[in-house]
């Protein structure tokens, strides 16, 4: 048997030394990576649950904001607003002065404007029932012409914020503006009491914690 020289003897005893070396390093390296992953769930898990504390206490606050409000709001609230007010007085007022050119028109106008077409009225659809509120889609039966003054008083009303002169109500339910449409009307030139009427239309979801 051919005798293994002592230059190759010292070899394969540095390289026997040297794994302890790769296997400490090796499982250092292991550790490491399960200690990085661990703080990374870690992490993880703190956002998520700092995430979720925050979405349930702001969905606590909504449930105690609008709790037992009124269900009949719109109906009540909205529905009675005369639309368009400043035009029929200053209509009536052009009548009551006597002879106009306009007189037939300003009669169909004001018509109009008085016997119900223009009112805001509300249809109710399909009610969805969760595990702690409800909610309703309501629209609009027609659409309605507006002038700047009643689209203040909507929208303060719908928002639930003050907007002008206008104050929200503490009977709001939850009014979420789901669609929302407004149009210029445009005036004939002798029907300058159209200049900024507009029309209206919108939808929005009442969303109700009993």
């Amino acid at each position: 048997m051919q005798k293994v020289p002592q230059s190759r003897k010292v070899l394969y005893l540095l390289l026997l030394g040297l794994i302890p070396f790769f296997v400490v390093y090796y499982s250092y390296a292991m550790a490491q990576d399960r200690y990085n992953r661990t703080q990374e769930d870690l992490q993880s898990a703190i956002v998520q649950t700092t995430s979720q504390n925050q979405k349930e206490l702001y969905n606590d606050t909504v449930r105690r904001a609008f709790k037992d409000k009124d269900h009949f709001f719109l109906t009540k609230q909205l529905e009675p607003l005369p639309l368009l007010a400043h035009e029929m007085t200053s209509i009536k007022k052009a009548l009551s002065a006597g002879f106009t050119p306009d007189k037939e028109w300003f009669e169909r106008r004001l018509l109009f404007l008085t016997n119900g077409q223009n009112a805001l009225s509300f249809h109710e659809g399909e009610e969805n029932r969760y595990t702690t509120f409800k909610e309703t889609e309501v629209s609009l039966a027609h659409v309605v012409e507006v002038d700047m003054h009643d689209l203040s008083k909507i929208l303060s009303h719908l928002e639930g914020v003050q907007i002008g002169q206008e104050m929200p109500l503490d009977s709001r339910p939850q009014c979420i503006i789901s669609d929302f449409r407004i149009d210029r009307r445009h005036a004939q030139p002798s029907q300058g009491m159209l200049q900024d009427v507009y029309l209206l239309n919108f939808k929005v979801i009442r969303r109700e914690f009993p």
